[in-house]
């Protein structure tokens, strides 16, 4: 069965609506008193990055326009599109785009990426609760690095940008291509001995397609294909990322 939910919050006991707790000026101790009365539904979330942890839908597309190399990325995006260059070959090409650059300006920039509302706070719920969370993104290392620290997550993977001496170099280590995140999950679920069953993943986009089949239960978050809203067993459209929890947690 497919559900959807449009800014609401729904199936949830009101002494543990997790609105209200999240509201208490005294955060932590909400969170901590909320964790000890749920449980995780799956040992295993996944979460896309880019679109769904993060505002910004694609961190090479922010780096672009933020560097001045969109109009060259276009073209090599024109490309892939068009079925003349792999992923791999677009990332490639890409990166090379920005050979040159510090790190340092580079994170700088990446500093910047805005959060979306209560990610959070559904990563610790979740934590809290006994789940094992991944970031699988085709997006960058750096970045889900960054997502990584702030959100106290088990494991994140993307793919890593070459730097020497603190310079990029215009080479990248292709880690996750757009159809990869599946056999990435897979790898996690065989690592931590979890099952499909056991396992839910989160995103928004065309490259989550692989992602969703090796799930046991798959949420559409903000939705940006008609693909993916087919593949969900549950989609969420809202303003927060705190709507995914009534499917994921339990009294």
């Amino acid at each position: 069965m497919r559900l959807s939910v449009c800014n609401g919050y729904y199936g949830f006991p009101k002494h543990l609506n997790h609105r209200n707790l999240y509201s208490s000026v005294k955060l932590k101790t909400s969170l901590t008193y909320f964790c000890r009365f749920v449980k995780a539904k799956f040992k295993l979330v996944a979460f896309d990055l880019d679109g769904t942890l993060t505002r910004t839908v694609s961190v090479w597309e922010y780096l672009h326009r933020r560097l001045g190399t969109m109009d060259k990325a276009r073209v090599n995006a024109d490309l892939f599109f068009q079925g003349k260059i792999s992923y791999e070959e677009w990332a490639k090409l890409d990166a090379n785009l920005w050979r040159g650059i510090p790190l340092k300006n580079v994170m700088e920039i990446l500093t910047e990426v805005e959060f979306v509302d209560g990610a959070d706070y559904v990563v610790e719920v979740l934590r809290g609760a006994g789940a094992k969370i991944v970031i699988i993104s085709a997006g960058l290392q750096e970045l889900a690095d960054l997502a990584a620290r702030r959100l106290s997550v088990d494991y994140a993977l993307a793919n890593k940008l070459i730097v020497v001496d603190g310079i990029l170099t215009g080479d990248i280590e292709v880690r996750v291509g757009i159809n990869d995140k599946g056999r990435i999950l897979k790898s996690f679920m065989k690592l931590e001995g979890i099952p499909r069953s056991s396992t839910a993943a989160v995103g928004d986009d065309v490259s989550d397609i692989s992602l969703f089949e090796a799930a046991g239960f798959k949420i559409a978050f903000n939705p940006k294909t008609e693909a993916i809203r087919r593949m969900a067993d549950v989609i969420v459209e809202s303003d927060s990322l705190k709507d995914i929890l009534p499917y994921l947690i339990e009294p």
